[in-house]
């Protein structure tokens, strides 16, 4: 019976990346150059030291999968690679040294590799878990811009976006399911891999052919597929893997564009790296335009999964004018001022409070010893508690 290992196990399994490179290659030397530790007489073979990568150049191998890693070094098929990793783990209890995450826009020979390999492994994910999944956030097909990857890792697949600059693939973003097609328990949920640094901020890019020149960005997959499937724009929708690739787009000259927001809290993160993006697009001349920040917590899928699709976006958008940069920070820095000031005066009042106690004590202190200036005390005391 083949073993299989958890998705969780797969994970702890990687942070050992390092330690398995080591035992596999007890016989040969090796030189650590900057994060990476190189063995000698594998034909240019690494390990990354912090996340786990690893890649060979002479066996054009690579990744950050270490059964991938143990079927290479032993030159074996999966199940042996598998039944040697679960002895593996049931001798070595928690995590290795590899633990660092692979860096969304880091461009290594591991990275790129890996990017490729799950390019070539992927299929149609019509009839997959990743459509399953798809569909249960009220999306119907197609779904442009996606495939699916079966054993993405132990126990798992993922849904593989594909993210384009410059009219070509430069990476890939993968979403990681159960077989169920329900999104993973497991941690990361969600991992970049690029095949190269693009001059450009890379997109998940919708099909579009017309004239229209408007353009939708959201941020995120499942957004950008909710504002394509149902927002009726007859026109270039396009998104982004994160908040913080807004400001870094470049759009064609005399092109209205529109961000499309997220319900995030005017004091998240979120909220304020979108701020962020809008006065950088503004500096640039760009004709801007926002939809209404909708209710905190609703975004694009869950807003069109709620009206079933009718009503992916709200019905206006609000123009952002160029020579509103100052203003808006201005703005913002008086909001932060009266944040200050609204924390200093409640430190104030407790600090009162705090002296209101004091004095009552003093002032029954002396009450008990006849203190002729125990009404002096009291004074100060009811003066500090109003």
């Amino acid at each position: 019976m083949i073993q299989r290992l958890s998705a969780a196990e797969f994970e702890r399994l990687r942070s050992w990346n390092l330690v398995i490179a080591e035992k596999l290659l007890s016989d040969h030397s090796y030189q650590d150059q900057g994060p990476w530790r190189n063995f000698s007489g594998k034909g240019g073979f690494g390990v990354h030291r912090e996340i786990g990568a690893w890649h060979s150049f002479s066996g054009n191998e690579g990744g950050i999968s270490p059964t991938g890693l143990i079927r290479f070094l032993k030159d074996c098929d999966t199940a042996s690679a598998i039944e040697w990793a679960a002895a593996f783990l049931a001798a070595n209890p928690g995590y290795g040294s590899c633990t660092g995450e692979v860096v969304d826009d880091d461009v290594t020979p591991a990275s790129a590799r890996a990017a490729q390999d799950a390019i070539d492994r992927a299929v149609d994910i019509i009839g997959t878990p990743g459509e399953l999944n798809l569909r249960s956030r009220k999306l119907d097909p197609p779904f442009p811009a996606c495939a699916y990857l079966p054993d993405a890792r132990c126990g798992e697949g993922a849904i593989i976006a594909y993210l384009s600059a410059s009219g070509r693939t430069v990476g890939i973003e993968l979403r990681y399911t159960d077989p169920g097609g329900r999104d993973s328990a497991g941690s990361p949920k969600r991992r970049r891999l690029m095949l190269e640094k693009p001059a450009e901020q890379p997109v998940f890019d919708m099909p579009y052919s017309g004239d229209n020149t408007d353009i939708y960005v959201c941020e995120g997959l499942t957004d950008t597929l909710s504002v394509y499937r149902y927002g009726k724009r007859r026109c270039k929708v396009a998104g982004v893997p994160g908040v913080g690739g807004f400001p870094n787009l470049k759009f064609p000259k005399g092109a209205r564009v529109t961000f499309v927001r997220d319900g995030d809290d005017e004091t998240s993160p979120a909220f304020k790296a979108m701020e962020r993006a809008i006065d950088a697009q503004l500096l640039a001349r760009v004709d801007l335009y926002v939809t209404p920040t909708p209710p905190s917590g609703v975004d694009c899928k869950s807003h069109s999964s709620r009206t079933r699709g009718r009503r992916a976006l709200p019905a206006t958008r609000q123009r952002v004018e160029t020579d509103s940069v100052a203003a808006r920070q201005d703005r913002r820095a008086r909001q932060a001022r009266r944040a200050r000031l609204r924390a200093a005066e409640k430190a104030g009042r407790q600090g009162i409070r705090r002296l209101s106690r004091v004095a009552r004590q003093v002032c029954q202190s002396g009450a008990a010893r006849g203190c002729a200036g125990s009404r002096q005390y009291q004074h100060r005391g009811s003066y500090a508690l109003a």
